[in-house]
């Protein structure tokens, strides 16, 4: 979601066809409007949606008696911290992938990859 502007502005668009049909995406529309294409911010709010379910049931694995191996923690640590963040971010920007400052480096990154590491909460 976070290369979607770069994609679009390239003519490609990196959105899942079931979710750009389920919401009247035209491709055509995000190439030329960008944010302002029918259905876009619809798409990226479900499959914002979708991406978070995965990461719940991430953090589950590893809160559930049994739960994963010990070295799998830090792989998804790696994978669910930047993701959150970015999560975060869009859904302060109202689910616009095109905002600038979604594109912004998140500087904060880098202390709470630090933090979950040493909590071992993805």
């Amino acid at each position: 979601m976070r290369a979607l502007p770069f994609h679009a502005a390239h003519r490609r668009l990196i959105l899942p066809v079931d979710l750009t049909i389920a919401h009247g995406v035209s491709h055509e529309d995000v190439f030329r409007y960008g944010r302002d294409a029918k259905g876009v911010s619809d798409a990226v709010y479900a499959l914002a949606t979708e991406a978070n379910d995965h990461i719940l049931a991430a953090r589950s694995l590893i809160t559930d008696a049994g739960g994963i191996h010990e070295q799998a923690v830090p792989i998804l640590l790696a994978a669910s911290v930047p993701t959150s963040s970015y999560l975060e971010r869009l859904e302060k920007a109202n689910f616009d992938a095109f905002a600038p400052e979604l594109q912004a480096k998140d500087w904060k990154l880098a202390w709470r990859m630090w933090r979950s590491s040493r909590s071992r909460q993805i």
